[in-house]
């Protein structure tokens, strides 16, 4: 998915301007299912996708779009 199709799903467009500044021009598939099941309008999800399939982007949009909306974020990752 292309990064401004997230705007359809939610997304805020200054939050979408902030990532294509840090290089991000399209969402992974993990990304983009976690867009289009609600990520940018609040809902809670659980994500589970292999290393390097952008799970620690998802959780910044979720932060930052929670953040912009009063609310709080729980990311929670586990190391063995």
């Amino acid at each position: 998915m292309d990064i401004n199709e997230a705007t359809a799903f939610g997304a805020d467009p200054e939050v979408l301007k902030v990532l294509q500044k840090t290089g991000v021009s399209q969402f992974t598939r993990a990304q983009e299912a976690a867009i289009k099941s609600g990520l940018c309008r609040g809902e809670s999800l659980l994500i589970a996708a292999p290393t390097s399939s952008g799970k620690t982007t998802i959780a910044e949009i979720a932060a930052i779009h929670g953040a912009l909306r009063k609310r709080k974020t729980v990311y929670l990752v586990t190391h063995r």
